[in-house]
């Protein structure tokens, strides 16, 4: 067995995946937990904030039950943009009722589908208040 094709392997592997998770383990962003009422309901989310900013996300997630999309919003974070993820309704630390069980079912009713983007509004604002630079455009 050839262990010299191995070790220099292993070395070309350690010296690819290194760097990516020394800088995924950097602080480049701080993460501010934040409560925000929608239609009479408490959601909960993070801001990750960079230290300098040119661009503002909000996270709006698809139609199963999800959680804050943490991994995403690190990414766009490292990349100076501040992002704003939260827990859909009824899922995780957010209250209310999630409408579900599954896609297809009555979470495409239409009461609902208004109730979850009168959730997405309100975290736009919410997320235009906790910015320093009020003239960054949100997304």
């Amino acid at each position: 067995m050839n262990f010299g094709f191995f070790s220099n392997t292993f070395l070309w592997l350690l010296l690819i995946i290194l760097p990516k998770i020394t800088f995924s383990q950097s602080i480049d962003f701080t993460i501010q937990d934040v409560k925000f009422e929608s239609q009479d309901d408490t959601l909960v989310g993070s801001i990750l904030k960079p230290k300098k900013t040119f661009a503002a996300v909000v996270i709006v997630h698809g139609s199963d039950p999800v959680k804050r999309e943490m991994e995403f919003a690190k990414l766009l974070a490292k990349e100076g943009i501040t992002v704003f993820t939260y827990d859909k309704r009824g899922v995780g630390e957010s209250g209310g009722v999630y409408v579900g069980p599954s896609v297809g079912t009555n979470n495409i009713d239409s009461t609902n589908l208004n109730l979850l983007s009168h959730d997405a509004s309100t975290a736009i604002n919410t997320l235009r208040i906790n910015l320093e630079d009020k003239k960054i455009p949100i997304g």
